[in-house]
Order: C-alpha cells, then sequence, then structure tokens
C-alpha cells in the first residue's frame, strides 16, 4: 500500500470517473450530431452562412465545410439576405415639417 491512499479505493475512483467520462461523451457526441443536423437545416432554409456559424458551436470555415459535403452552393460573395418583403417601415416626419394643408381648407 502507497502512503498516498488505499489502491483499492484509487481504482473504483478511476472506475467511477471514467464510467462518467464516457457517458458525458456519449451526450458529447449526441448534442454534436444535432449540432450538426441543426446547421444543415438552418443552411438549406437559406440562412445567412455567418449567422449560422455565429449561432452554432462551430467555425466559420467548418460551417462552409459542412455546407459543402451537404451539396449546398457557396452564397454569392456580397449578396445578403433580402429579408421579409411583407414588413412596411413607416418614417416619421422631421419635427420641422408641418403637414400639408388639404387644398379646400
Amino acid at each position: 500500500m502507497n502512503e498516498t491512499g488505499n489502491p483499492t479505493e484509487a481504482l473504483e475512483r478511476l472506475t467511477a470517473a471514467t464510467e462518467q467520462y464516457e457517458s458525458t461523451g456519449a451526450a458529447h457526441e449526441r448534442a454534436r450530431t444535432d449540432a450538426l443536423v441543426a446547421v444543415v437545416a438552418a443552411l438549406q432554409a437559406g440562412a445567412e452562412p455567418t449567422k449560422v456559424a455565429d449561432a452554432s458551436p462551430f467555425t466559420a470555415a467548418y460551417v462552409r465545410k459542412i455546407a459543402r459535403e451537404n451539396g449546398i452552393a457557396p452564397a454569392k460573395r456580397g449578396v445578403k439576405s433580402k429579408g421579409d418583403s411583407s414588413l412596411k417601415v413607416v418614417m416619421p416626419k422631421p419635427a420641422n415639417m408641418r403637414a400639408s394643408k388639404p387644398k379646400d381648407a
């Protein structure tokens, strides 16, 4: 027996730690797979690759690699998403402008 502890107890702690490590490793791998599936789905839905990379645990380069491996064409340079065309923007009148009077007033 070593002065620092009981070898049997140390091996039992090691076995428990190994089991925990392996079980969390499996959970990590499942979560990674889920993230990869979500990245592909977002890209296929037309999300900008930069935004997909920002929202994912992966680098932009890896997101591009995932896209190519899944047959998703590169985004065109300088082209941004058009957004929701159903949104209407109403601009307020500047404070120094008067409302126009009706002609028959």
